[in-house]
């Protein structure tokens, strides 16, 4: 592609490209990206959809969608579906389907505070992990609906190696393995904020997970952190005298995988899985 044109070479002559194959968009052409047998034209304004079974026969139609492309490199496929950043998230286009998969995760002031025209992204494992100025987004496609994981690592280039199954960054002057450590990065995780009809009378925990090396408790009550607790074992711990609030959440910071964490108003319902556990 040059400027606002598309050009097809002729079938097995990657050196011959005829004028009449030529298609014009109506704004410039940002980077191209294939979905099965189709072509997706991602563009300055609208993405287009070309379509044909020889160059002199393709056709092109423009989606019903304003989301134009702010970044080649965040251009990423797999299956049939592909992914690219708009000035308003990340979009997914699914044959005809066009949908801004992080509307639910980002404003769009918060999602141009990430500075979508420097995202880098790939997708590796169903996950699209893109890098941005100061950090990276991955947007887990294995779960039911979106699931966001954020990252302080930063890449100036990434490639997703089918045959051996890996990511590999450019970080630096490095080529690294994305997960190549056995040393786990330190994660956290924060709950969304319950909001109870009664001031529950809370006063037990417990977290269940794959070992615990220092994982850290934290709840917070009306968005104020009001106890820290560094959890060493599956055995349930006493929550101190806190706030009255209708208004809480939890954190979890760890180096391990967590399975479950739980608050009760009793040890006793912390064992039995009863409805006093308004917080699983």
């Amino acid at each position: 592609f040059y400027g606002k044109d598309v050009y097809f070479s002729e079938p097995w002559l990657p050196y011959s490209w005829p004028t009449e194959y030529r298609l014009t968009m109506d704004f410039d052409v940002v980077g191209l990206a294939v979905s099965g047998n189709d072509l997706i034209v991602l563009t300055e304004g609208n993405p287009y959809f070309v379509s044909g079974s020889h160059p002199g026969i393709m056709t092109q139609s423009k989606l019903p969608v304003e989301q134009s492309c702010v970044s080649k490199r965040s251009i990423a496929f797999a299956d049939r579906f592909v992914l690219y950043a708009s000035p308003d998230g990340l979009v997914s286009i699914t044959g005809g389907d066009v949908r801004v998969i992080t509307k639910a995760l980002y404003t769009r002031e918060q999602w141009q505070a990430l500075t979508p025209s420097s995202m880098i992204g790939s997708v590796h494992d169903g996950r699209y992990i893109g890098f941005h100025t100061g950090g990276g987004i991955i947007i887990d496609f294995n779960e039911p609906n979106a699931v966001l994981t954020t990252t302080n690592q930063t890449a100036q280039g990434s490639h997703a190696d089918l045959v051996n199954d890996q990511l590999y960054l450019i970080q630096t002057s490095n080529i690294t393995e994305w997960r190549g450590s056995a040393t786990n990065l330190k994660a956290t995780w924060k709950s969304k904020e319950y909001q109870c009809v009664r001031t529950p009378s809370w006063n037990s925990a417990m977290v269940i997970a794959s070992a615990y090396t220092a994982p850290v408790f934290k709840l917070y009550s009306d968005g104020v952190l009001v106890w820290t607790y560094s959890v060493t074992s599956d055995r349930a711990f006493r929550l101190p005298i806190i706030p009255r609030s209708e208004r809480w959440s939890i954190q979890l910071e760890t180096q391990d995988t967590i399975y479950e964490c739980i608050l009760g108003t009793s040890m006793i319902a912390l064992r039995q899985g009863t409805p006093e556990n308004p917080l699983p």
